[in-house]
């Protein structure tokens, strides 16, 4: 008999690999064909949200892919789609070749869509409008009120995904903006903003929204409160070096809102309705779910749910602590949090 693998001190045991798990070439198999045809890259899409709880994709609005939707498939993906919804349903797995499928999906999207007819109209369309409103690139001379602060509120969320036309910009002009910008997916915008400035940003086909933003002037709180309540996020940028699980609190905006939830602070969770799923101080546990990089093994990182993390709370498997943070956005759990005071700020 084979013996079993060792399990270090503090370490989840490791589930045994399962002969089910499906190959590269299943994944492969639904890319190549979404990569080529827009109703199978939309079923392809959607299929993969369900699978790693992803929204709904811009690039198809007003679609929500349900299972049934396989059925509209070509018959020679069907068995590929069905393995992987039956691979979907259990912990682990290729997650990442999933991500990459998907990001592969929507970029040659774009490129088909760019390349068309109706693609190129936009895009005459779309470059008349951007005459019409070009980036600013002087800087601002204008001093910020005190006691105020700006912020960034998504509007016209309806335009979103869909190609911009003067019907858009007649609704945008509606809220008197004092100043209109268009900008390309990977155009540099000032860093500096002004009350009422409406910024377009396109996404990278160049010719449908990817948001529409309006600066407004908002109240800074005068004080912070003692007891933060909000929703719990998995927050991630570029130089967190992993997932950090946190609080989004109801009051604040912008980065004002987040709270990075630390060691000795207290943490209640609870579901949509208020009902209490957990409540204790924070302890870390860093080995729990310690795996190594696969490009640099000689380091590793804790990982839960396919995502780097950097702990778990002490006395839950990782996964089992990160499906409190690491959900669809229609389904977030909620959160009491009083912070420790050696963490207050």
């Amino acid at each position: 008999m084979k013996p079993a693998t060792p399990v270090r001190k503090g370490e989840s045991p490791r589930a045994p690999r399962r002969l089910d798990d499906p190959p590269p070439s299943v994944i492969s198999e639904l890319e190549s064909a979404a990569c080529k045809d827009l109703f199978v890259a939309r079923l392809t899409l959607g299929l993969y949200g369900s699978i790693i709880g992803d929204k709904p994709s811009r690039l198809f609005p007003g679609y929500v892919w349900t299972q049934i939707d396989i059925a509209g498939l070509p018959s020679s993906l069907r068995p590929a789609a069905h393995r992987l919804i039956e691979w979907g349903q259990m912990p682990g797995g290729i997650l990442n070749q999933i991500f990459a499928s998907r990001l592969a999906i929507i970029k040659a999207v774009r490129a088909i869509r760019r390349r068309s007819p109706h693609g190129q109209k936009c895009l005459k369309i779309v470059t008349k409008l951007r005459r019409q409103y070009p980036l600013i690139r002087e800087p601002w001379d204008q001093v910020q009120p005190k006691g105020t602060k700006l912020e960034s509120v998504n509007i016209l969320e309806d335009a979103v995904g869909l190609p911009l036309s003067e019907r858009t910009m007649c609704l945008a002009r509606a809220f008197k903006p004092s100043i209109i910008q268009i900008a390309g997916h990977d155009d540099f915008m000032a860093i500096e903003r002004v009350p009422g400035e409406m910024d377009i940003n396109l996404n990278p086909d160049g010719y449908t929204v990817e948001s529409i933003q309006f600066i407004v002037e908002v109240d800074r709180l005068t004080t912070k409160p003692q007891i933060i309540e909000g929703v719990l996020e998995d927050f991630f940028e570029t130089g967190s070096e992993g997932v950090w699980w946190a609080l989004v609190d109801d009051e604040n905006f912008g980065y004002d809102n987040l709270h990075i939830i630390k060691p000795g602070d207290h943490l209640t969770i609870l579901d949509q309705l208020g009902h209490k799923l957990w409540s204790g101080i924070i302890r870390y546990d860093r080995k729990a779910g310690w795996r190594r990089y696969p490009l640099n093994p000689k380091y590793g990182q804790p990982c839960a749910l396919g995502h780097w993390v950097h702990w778990t709370q002490k006395g839950f498997k990782p996964d089992d602590w990160a499906r409190f943070f690491i959900r669809p956005e229609y389904d977030r759990l909620r959160g009491v949090l009083r912070k420790a005071r050696a963490n207050k700020t």
